[in-house]
């Protein structure tokens, strides 16, 4: 599609939307009561893919660019810290900084784009418009190296993502914990009763499209440990949640051969990915127990009442991963080559009454992702930008 040239009059919006929230799908469940314009990173995705433009805001942009900067930041700082920062960000955020003061919005939200240091600084910049934002995922230590302390006001998961923004002079009052939001509208969604359950294990795939050796070899200890399990105990039925990939048929072959090789004695299924229909979610609906290495949809299920048996035994030593090693708190977590507190993990999860694990798990629950069906995030926010056009 070709790229249009409007003029910034005929955008006339109180809410700019920043990034991507998942899907289409996940954007029209969250923003359809909004009127609202959408901007990205990527310039010629923004504004309906158009480039906006007037006298006024190509001044103010090329202000900002060369000397208004100055006021909150400066290159040194961002270029020799740890910000995932370019001249070319410096340059689009000078554009949209002179189109955003002449339309004037209200309100600024961001879910996919709140952990990059182009929403943080836009929010600095931007100090006199309310700023929201709810991540997608729990915070991890990269996350943390982009964040730029601003006005945002940061909705996150967990009192770890809170004591993680804390810590980089983030201001406790622009807090808030939430929990995940995906989580929140599946389970307003997907209901399934006790007895409708069909499985007694779900796998939460984390098999990639290109090999990323130390998880499945974190992968390999974890099924091996299943497979140990199902030898003692055959009649048990399993599911494999397939991941989402940008190349379906080389990602899900890759799962599909990974888990069939490894499975093959087993009575089990592959759960297709459609995250618009909550494919994971719906199989962990549907199982007794799920097992994961380190996803956030652990943590998700764990917080929702699903009884979590975290995995991830391989030892990476001073291996630095894009991704969150687990801790040792975790009541239901191995974090050790250890077949014997695995299967005593998994016959007291099989076991334990649903208002014994929450107990047990409370605690978990509160530091990396608490849920409260009665108001899910994304209810939240929708609530707040009401308010926010309302002043």
């Amino acid at each position: 599609m070709s790229i249009q040239l409007r003029h910034v009059s005929s955008v006339k919006t109180d809410i700019i939307l920043l990034g991507e929230i998942r899907s289409k799908h996940f954007e029209d469940i969250i923003m359809h009561k909004f009127d609202y314009q959408k901007i990205s990173a990527n310039y010629n995705e923004s504004f309906s893919k158009s480039i906006v433009v007037s006298l006024r805001s190509t001044f103010v942009s090329l202000f900002f660019c060369l000397f208004g900067y100055r006021k909150y930041y400066t290159f040194k700082s961002l270029f020799s810290s740890n910000y995932d920062y370019s001249l070319k960000s410096h340059i689009l955020l000078s554009y949209y900084y002179g189109i955003i003061r002449v339309i004037s919005p209200k309100v600024i939200v961001s879910f996919g784009g709140s952990v990059t240091t182009f929403f943080s600084l836009l929010n600095k910049v931007l100090c006199d418009i309310d700023c929201l934002s709810l991540s997608l995922f729990q915070l991890r230590k990269r996350d943390f190296n982009n964040i730029f302390p601003s006005i945002a006001q940061y909705h996150v998961w967990g009192d770890n993502d809170k004591k993680g923004l804390i810590n980089i002079g983030y201001p406790r009052d622009k807090i808030h914990v939430v929990g995940s939001m995906i989580s929140g509208i599946s389970n307003t969604i997907i209901d399934t009763p006790e007895k409708n359950k069909i499985y007694d294990i779900c796998l939460i795939s984390t098999i990639y499209k290109e090999l990323f050796s130390p998880v499945e070899s974190n992968e390999d200890i974890l099924v091996n440990f299943v497979v140990n399990y199902l030898r003692l105990n055959p009649s048990l039925k399993i599911c494999v949640a397939l991941r989402p990939h940008n190349d379906m048929d080389k990602g899900r072959q890759r799962e599909i051969d990974f888990y069939s090789e490894r499975l093959s004695n087993f009575d089990f299924d592959f759960i297709e990915s459609d995250q618009d229909n909550f494919s994971t979610y719906r199989a962990i609906s549907l199982s007794k127990v799920v097992i994961v290495q380190n996803s956030c949809v652990g943590f998700e299920a764990m917080a929702s009442g699903s009884r979590v048996l975290f995995c991830q035994p391989y030892d990476f030593g001073d291996l630095s991963i894009p991704f969150y090693r687990l801790k040792d708190d975790l009541v239901y977590g191995v974090t050790s080559n250890n077949q014997t507190k695995f299967s005593n993990h998994l016959d007291e999860l099989f076991s334990i009454t649903d208002a014994k694990y929450m107990i047990n798990v409370k605690r978990n629950i509160d530091r990396y992702c608490i849920f409260d069906i009665k108001n899910p995030p994304h209810k939240i926010i929708q609530d707040k930008i009401t308010e926010l056009l309302l002043e």
